[in-house]
């Protein structure tokens, strides 16, 4: 092989990871597998100088105590906040309160409070749990302010991607149907990864690789073609249930975001055979295979062959 003696040019951190060959897949596997720990440190300094009103919570002063509730999904602290919300500390501070004048700041605004990272109270209540204290406690902040079910993080996460990330199949539920009619919108917002929900759902939902023996089921005999075999594993199969939640509301979301990289080449470059069956099952057939690059799902399926030569996958491609 001959090699160049021209000096690549060093890669940015911006730059996409592109899989050349098996060592590349597993680095990406192992890239997109990673999740950044959530921040949960609050900024609770006082400023000398006075906000607006409309600004009294401003970006990075969630309220502690907003926040404690959120983490815990405890009903009767909210309830509390929400009758009376908190002077803000740098109010206190000022000493400047006059007489017969309320300053007590809406439960609106209390509730546009974020973390260092950019989380609302939503973001965390979702990441948090999926019993009914958390999601009534969703629902009381969503009925608080309905612009925060749409409000994206520093990474570009809405409440969505963290309920999916989290694997909190209920609240993931409940947040689709506090959207209502806009639910498909909020089902193909995208990260600053260019990520869907449906991503998240892949990446970090359970799934497996099939074995020979369960491909060899799922191949046409003479009294079932191979595409009416599929569609009975995965109505069979309870898992993964969010990925089958998202794709029965939205059966065009495998296709989010046109050009970017797909729903199915990340179930394919993670080894989740199932996924990447239910992926092509409950989107009718009709979904995107692009990869990064160029590449699509084909590729990664190619270079995920098994020590005897049989590609992973490669079954969904004939």
């Amino acid at each position: 092989m001959v090699r160049s003696n021209v000096e690549e040019a060093p890669r940015s951190a911006n730059d996409p990871v592109v899989a050349m060959d098996s060592g590349d897949v597993n680095k990406l596997k192992e890239l997109l597998k990673k999740e950044d720990a959530m921040a949960m440190v609050v900024v609770t300094a006082a400023t000398s100088k006075k906000p607006s009103k409309d600004d009294q919570f401003r970006s990075g002063d969630i309220h502690p105590l907003l926040l404690e509730s959120a983490c815990g999904g405890t009903l009767q602290d909210l309830n509390d906040l929400l009758k009376k919300p908190p002077i803000p500390e740098y109010q206190e501070s000022l000493g400047d309160a006059e007489e017969g004048v309320d300053h007590q700041p809406a439960a609106g605004s209390f509730l546009k409070g974020i973390t260092p990272d950019g989380d609302t109270a939503l973001h965390v209540v979702s990441s948090n749990g999926d019993s009914q204290d958390f999601l009534s406690y969703a629902g009381i902040i969503h009925d608080g302010d309905r612009d925060l079910l749409f409000t994206k993080n520093h990474k570009g996460d809405t409440p969505l991607h963290c309920a999916c990330r989290a694997g909190n199949y209920k609240m993931v539920s409940h947040l689709i149907e506090l959207a209502a009619d806009r639910k498909f919108e909020l089902l193909r917002e995208v990260n600053h990864r260019q990520e869907t929900a449906l991503h998240e759902a892949v990446a970090f939902e359970g799934g497996k690789t099939l074995g020979h023996k369960e491909r060899a089921l799922l191949d046409a005999d003479t009294t079932t073609r191979k595409e009416e075999k599929i569609i009975k594993y995965v109505n069979e199969n309870k898992s993964p249930e969010i990925v089958k939640l998202l794709m029965d509301t939205d059966t065009q979301l495998a296709n989010y975001p046109a050009g970017g990289i797909s729903p199915m080449y990340l179930a394919i470059l993670l080894e989740k055979d199932t996924i990447a069956l239910t992926l092509y099952v409950k989107s009718y057939g009709n979904l995107s295979y692009c990869g990064p690059d160029g590449q699509n799902a084909l590729h990664v399926a190619v270079l995920r062959a098994t020590d005897t030569g049989t590609p992973k996958c490669i079954y969904l491609f004939w």
